[in-house]
């Protein structure tokens, strides 16, 4: 098995650069076949039904993180009638490389990236590829994925790999009793990187590519389950199709896949997420999501503008449509396949022509639309790598 370099980039094979005299290849568009006798391991790639997501609110804060708020901060974590302090410290590792972006060492789209790496890892793959991800996250099996989505992919796992991330979250275990291997936690302490991951030489259909091999559990995803807070949404949330409406005006999905970019993933990963943990019998049978961010008492909470790229104030108005536009999207095709049973827009006191939000309705929870989607179905052939 050949294993790369720990500062090998997956990005810098997208731009077709030699590393330790290899090609590195990430997709069969630009991968050569292999030599009879090739040693390098064959992918037996598995998607899971279900998407695993760390929700822990720590994950979340991570994501409105900047490079000018400084490496260490602290989080509090409100556990009953009692605060815990978790201390943190979150750092790309630029001696690595100086070509990884790093104005966000966690952006809303790593942690779409990421729950897709957990999912398939949890799912017994051994070897992960950047294409797998890319389908994961968006739930397509599809072949033809462009190098733009690719390298967008590719970026954001080299970042995962090279950020470092060192987590003391001691007071907030023992506050909540947690044991490990029956003993009480005298420190609990993570010092690793968001994902500790080599890259190495794969094998699919005859093609040679290059895969990813995690060392140890995310280290997100160990903590957000140590404490119970994971969340298993279906996969089949992230295939987005177009919907049409049949005589009596009931929609239906068809088969015309919604076309995927960047934004469309973060808005559609922050919609699931919320849909989903808003869908449980303890919660309410709403979800109101705003499109503008603001700022309650010493938090800044995200709007769906911001959570597709856009600082606050700076969504033209054409962009914000087309923002609302893809959420309607999404959500009519939610109410197709009945993962939410309606939604309305919401519009701002002061300007009722302003539309400020938008109220997701949320079906009486029974679990079936929830339950049934445990097992791990193999990839078709064609979708492998």
């Amino acid at each position: 098995m050949d294993k790369f370099k720990k500062s090998t980039l997956l990005s810098e094979g997208m731009v077709e650069k030699r590393l330790e005299g290899e090609d590195i290849v990430l997709s069969r568009t630009r991968a050569k076949k292999v030599e009879p006798g090739d040693p390098s391991p064959e992918l037996q790639l598995r998607y899971p039904q279900n998407q695993t997501i760390a929700t822990h609110g720590f994950v979340r804060s991570l994501t409105r993180r900047t490079e000018e708020d400084g490496a260490l901060f602290y989080y509090d974590v409100p556990i009953g009638n009692e605060v815990a302090t978790t201390v943190c410290m979150i750092d790309i590792d630029k001696c690595k490389s100086a070509h990884i972006e790093c104005h966000q060492p966690f952006s809303e789209y790593d942690w779409n990236v990421y729950n897709a790496v957990v999912s398939l890892y949890k799912a017994g793959n051994e070897l992960i590829t950047p294409p797998a991800v890319y389908r994961m996250m968006t739930g397509c099996d599809v072949n033809n994925i462009g190098d733009g989505q690719l390298l967008a992919v590719c970026k954001s796992l080299d970042k995962l790999r090279f950020t470092r991330l060192v987590l003391d979250c001691t007071q907030e275990l023992r506050e909540r009793g947690i044991q490990l291997d029956s003993q009480d936690v005298l420190r609990g302490m993570y010092d690793t990187y968001l994902l500790n991951a080599s890259a190495m030489r794969a094998r699919s259909a005859g093609f040679a590519l290059v895969a990813l091999k995690l060392e140890t559990d995310p280290v997100l995803y160990h903590y957000a389950a140590l404490t119970g807070q994971v969340l298993q949404v279906p996969t089949k949330m992230f295939k987005i199709c177009r919907v049409e409406e049949d005589a009596d005006g009931k929609l239906f999905a068809t088969e015309d896949l919604v076309k995927n970019n960047e934004s469309r993933i973060k808005i559609k990963g922050y919609l699931a997420r919320r849909v989903r943990a808003a869908s449980s019998p303890h919660r309410s049978t709403s979800c109101k999501i705003v499109f503008r961010s603001y700022q309650y008492k010493d938090e800044h909470r995200f709007g769906l503008y911001e959570v597709a790229g856009y600082e606050d104030g700076e969504c033209p108005p054409i962009h914000a449509k087309r923002i609302r536009d893809y959420v309607e999207e999404v959500l009519r095709y939610w109410i197709a396949v009945g993962y939410v049973s309606g939604y309305k827009f919401l519009y701002d006191k002061k300007n009722s022509r302003v539309i400020s939000g938008i109220s997701i309705e949320i079906p009486p929870w029974t679990g079936a639309v929830w339950s049934g989607y445990a097992a791990s179905a193999a990839l078709p052939p064609a979708a492998a790598g």
